[in-house]
């Protein structure tokens, strides 16, 4: 029987010598399985940023209506964040940066501490 030791060592030379191999195999899992990578992705990144689920996140967002908590924006178009006061999930505004300010966060404030829009 092999140790995993040596199983491990195996796999890595291999890598490093067919680096071609690898990577179009990898390539090929992902078209084909690609929904399973995503959530996995989706998974690891709610649990290592935020410290949830993606169960505790759906949980969440039906419980906001499926919107932004802070303005009712559909969350679907928006990549969540997490506001540090609330710890609900709220979306930041697009920033124009074409007009000058004298702080550059000034957009991102009053996109997250903006009057509350109801859900349509």
């Amino acid at each position: 029987m092999v140790s995993m030791r040596d199983r491990r060592e195996y796999s890595r030379q291999y890598r490093l010598d067919h680096p071609d191999k690898v990577k179009e195999y990898s390539q090929q899992y992902y078209l084909n399985h690609k929904d399973k990578c995503n959530r996995r992705g989706r998974a690891f990144n709610l649990k290592s940023k935020f410290g949830m689920t993606i169960e505790d996140y759906d949980t969440m967002l039906a419980e906001q209506g499926g919107g932004c908590a802070i303005c009712g924006a559909d969350m679907n178009f928006w990549r969540p964040a997490l506001s540090g006061e609330s710890e609900t999930p709220v979306h930041l505004p697009p920033i124009d940066f074409s007009k000058p300010t004298q702080d550059p966060m000034t957009e991102v404030r009053k996109g997250v501490g903006g009057e509350r829009r109801e859900n349509k």
